[in-house]
């Protein structure tokens, strides 16, 4: 299933909050890692078009999201709202 990032994440957050709620200290450990996992993939096409784009708001959405605990997700211009920067 490659490139399926957002239902893979999807399906790990269920996993984690069930572990934590059957209090399992060994399976709670190992479905956070894979959570966490999962939402850096489903973040990774986002970031690296940041990246690529690399103007001063692309950066700015890369610092907000690193330095915010609560956005989970990059906020990604498209090509055409960059072009007007």
């Amino acid at each position: 299933m490659k490139g399926k990032y957002e239902t893979a994440s999807e399906y790990s957050q269920k996993a984690f909050e069930v572990t934590r709620r059957m209090n399992h200290s060994d399976a709670i450990e190992y479905n956070r890692i894979l959570f966490g996992i999962s939402k850096a993939h489903s973040n990774l096409k986002n970031f690296n078009k940041n990246i690529e784009i690399a103007n001063r708001t692309t950066v700015n959405n890369l610092m907000t999201w690193k330095y915010d605990p609560r956005k989970d997700k990059i906020k990604i211009l498209d090509y055409k709202e960059d072009a007007n920067n």
